[in-house]
């Protein structure tokens, strides 16, 4: 969005390019700050207004822009950059009410009011991996595992759900889903008692347990399978999660070559890669291909990158946000920490926001707290919730 004018404002003109800069290189935060010190001593400039209005643009918090540049115009009613920024809002939100995501939301919200989509199983706290971009490390759970009662109770209570309402289970959160001594069978436990769950599986795929493909072969229902990757050479590939490299290239190989002979998996292994805001971004698909030259991108893998999240302030963002215009569509999700505790969200990573305890409440008792359903029933976008507001998930 492009800057209004004054005539009084050359006093903050230095602190006006700060923000600019700021915002240039995408540090919105910092940006914010420095405009917001900015409007104490010039209330009156519209420039600062505009600029207010381009970084709360930039976080997807669209009616906040508008409430900047509607001041911005009343200080400077005959600013043509106004009007022109006020369009370009309007196609913004236009934009937002057209999309896809919104389109889709308004089936999850009637579907899924009162029965979640999908639940995400922490089974373990324990991650071997040390990723610069995941809380993990700061977590008070990460030496725990869910208790098989737990685990037999959300099972049990997910195999009464409508099979045409909930879709099924994430065995991931904040953990490597295969440090789990006890994971496979509790997959086969999932398809014995809720036959039609889907199951999406996320991991670095550095921890191979015992008889892994024999194994993984007689467990049905695996929708998708992320390999979070982040690095398709060796040098970034360590520094980035202080693991081994050749021993997750050699694994992620097999995991391709037994796909593509058995396919437990039905549609392209998906290697992941959470951004870092740089040509190494451009760079991950082509070296993927490189590494794994003897399969087929589209068909056996796919590389995709992630939006770096902030966990609701636990690790730095270096990712753009997500309109804080649309909803979440964590708000027809569930995900249930290894010792129980359901947190507000998938980013939730410590639970500072709990919702619940799965050991003493029911999967739907929690699921159907006022609050979180008021989220899906009437609340439209992200910015009016706390601490929604904050995230910049994608």
């Amino acid at each position: 969005m492009q800057s209004s004018t004054s005539d009084d404002s050359g006093t903050s003109e230095p602190g006006k390019q700060l923000v600019e800069n700021l915002i240039d290189h995408g540090d919105f935060a910092e940006a914010r700050i420095h405009a917001n010190s900015l409007l104490t001593n010039c209330p009156a400039d519209p420039e600062i207004y505009a600029l207010l209005a381009s970084i709360e643009v930039n976080a997807g918090r669209l009616s906040v822009a508008r409430r900047y540049m509607l001041e911005a115009l009343r200080l400077a009613p005959d600013s043509a950059v106004a009007r022109e920024n006020l369009a370009f809002l309007d196609n913004l939100e236009q934009q937002a009410t057209n999309a896809d995501f919104i389109r889709t939301w308004l089936v999850w919200r009637t579907r899924n009011l009162d029965i979640p989509r999908i639940i995400s199983l922490e089974t373990v706290g324990r991650c071997n991996a040390k990723c610069g971009f995941c809380p993990h490390p700061m977590l008070d759970r990460k030496f725990e595992a869910m208790s098989d009662e737990l685990f037999n109770k959300i099972i049990g209570e997910a195999s009464r759900f409508p099979s045409d309402r909930f879709s099924g289970f994430g065995m991931h959160s904040v953990n490597e889903p295969f440090m789990d001594r006890k994971i496979f069978d509790r997959l086969m436990a999932i398809n014995r008692f809720v036959p039609n769950a889907q199951i999406g599986i996320t991991t670095n795929m550095n921890v191979m347990p015992p008889r892994f493909f024999e194994r993984i072969r007689k467990v049905r229902q695996i929708s998708e399978w992320i390999v979070s990757f982040n690095a398709a050479n060796r040098s970034e590939y360590e520094e980035t999660m202080h693991i081994d490299y050749r021993r997750t290239v050699s694994n992620i190989g097999r995991l391709l070559e037994e796909n593509r002979a058995s396919r437990f998996v039905p549609g392209p292994i998906r290697l992941s890669r959470v951004e870092s805001g740089d040509e190494r971004d451009r760079q991950f698909a082509n070296q993927c291909a490189e590494v794994f030259s003897g399969f087929v991108r589209g068909v056996d893998f796919e590389p995709v990158t992630m939006g770096r999240t902030n966990w609701l302030g636990d690790v730095a963002e270096t990712s753009p946000g997500y309109f804080h215009a649309y909803p979440c569509h964590q708000w027809v999700n569930l995900t249930v920490h290894c010792n129980g505790v359901v947190p507000h969200c998938c980013v939730d990573a410590r639970a500072q926001f709990p919702f619940g305890d799965a050991n003493k409440q029911s999967i739907l008792e929690i699921y159907n707290n006022p609050y979180w359903k008021n989220l899906r029933e009437s609340v439209s976008a992200r910015e009016v919730v706390y601490p929604c507001k904050t995230c910049n998930l994608r």
